[in-house]
């Protein structure tokens, strides 16, 4: 409960929108946390489901929790910002409304954010809802982190405790960067100070098909490469124009459309393995190419053989399970996204 004063540590901010499957969970998995002086302050985003009668009774229950109604549905960014306006805590923690916190999520991201002096923490997780479901492993290090962020989001969303005073000065959430609000503030908080991963699974995320990444993935892609974009910038990278069309399609949910562009991405891939020396920082670089190699399986044996024979070889070692994965789906010419690779992706065999 929050401390004699009545000031809460964390301030937990959740939106809600028509989960009422869901939404129990969550709510509870937050309130059985081990670290106990929290708020968690919810905005129903105007369901129109049985959402405001849970959250009503859940505020009866226990007096952590507070609700703020929206009188139409107004989207994440804005109602998250809503409930920073009225949070308390020094610190910020994220949560969705169809996720599950585990039971030492809070204690060990304060631990750990105080301990390296962090701005932003995030976590590792597993995802449920699938036929087979796979923990995910972000970068740790405030280093290694800067370099995943030049290509993608370092971190779950639901999962991140953030410093309220730095969130504040952000002026929060944007809305000019609908469906990748979350990659454009953290990329923003990264030039406040450090920023770190917990090195243990704290999370469970949720996976369905009422994904706001599944539903808006075109307007989420184009928002994600404003924030790209602007990263590289702000990292010191001056790509020409079509260096920075590379690198867009290195994370572009497409398939390069020319065995040329694949080349291109390459060579930009290389020189950036060029500007880094560390062994994890040219890993996730790496890492990148084996990604556009699956994207690119349709291309045969080419693909193959220009996958094993690139110098980006020459700084990287690939995993055994990375070549086969490779391997197979260049030799079956397999087409990404197809019904076939989604179905072998639902098996994490992708």
């Amino acid at each position: 409960m929050p401390d004699k004063a009545g000031s809460p540590d964390i301030s937990v901010l959740m939106a809600a929108h028509n989960n009422e499957k869901y939404l129990p969970l969550a709510i509870q998995s937050i309130l059985d946390q081990s670290f106990r002086n929290i708020e968690l302050i919810i905005v129903d985003d105007c369901s129109s489901d049985a959402s405001p009668d849970i959250l009503q009774r859940y505020a009866e229950r226990d007096r952590r929790v507070s609700i703020i109604r929206n009188d139409e549905n107004i989207g994440l960014s804005r109602s998250l910002n809503k409930g920073l306006e009225v949070a308390r805590g020094k610190y910020i923690a994220r949560m969705d409304d169809d996720d599950v916190a585990l039971p030492g999520r809070f204690l060990l991201q304060l631990e750990y954010l105080q301990a390296h002096r962090l701005v932003l923490c995030g976590g590792w997780f597993r995802t449920i809802g699938r036929l087979r479901n796979r923990t995910f492993r972000y970068p740790v290090d405030d280093e290694d982190i800067r370099v995943y962020m030049l290509f993608q989001n370092p971190f779950m969303h639901p999962s991140v405790i953030m410093e309220t005073r730095v969130l504040q000065e952000l002026g929060g959430y944007s809305a000019d960067y609908p469906y990748a609000e979350d990659y454009h503030l953290f990329a923003r908080m990264s030039q406040k100070g450090r920023i770190g991963n917990v090195p243990a699974v704290v999370h469970r995320y949720r996976l369905h098909r009422n994904r706001v990444s599944d539903k808006y993935n075109a307007t989420q892609v184009q928002s994600a490469h404003r924030v790209r974009s602007e990263y590289l910038a702000a990292a010191g990278f001056e790509p020409t124009a079509g260096e920075l069309e590379a690198h867009l399609k290195v994370r572009e949910p497409t398939i390069p459309e020319t065995r040329e562009m694949v080349r291109r991405i390459e060579s930009w891939l290389i020189g950036l393995l060029e500007k880094y020396s560390g062994h994890a920082q040219r890993q996730i670089i790496g890492d990148q190419w084996v990604r556009v190699a699956v994207k690119s399986a349709c291309y045969g044996q080419w693909m193959w053989r220009t996958f094993r024979d690139s110098p980006i070889q020459q700084y990287v070692r690939y995993r055994p399970h990375q070549l086969l994965e490779v391997y197979l789906l260049c030799l079956f010419r397999l087409r990404y996204r197809s019904p076939v690779f989604n179905l072998l992706e639902q098996f994490s065999l992708s």
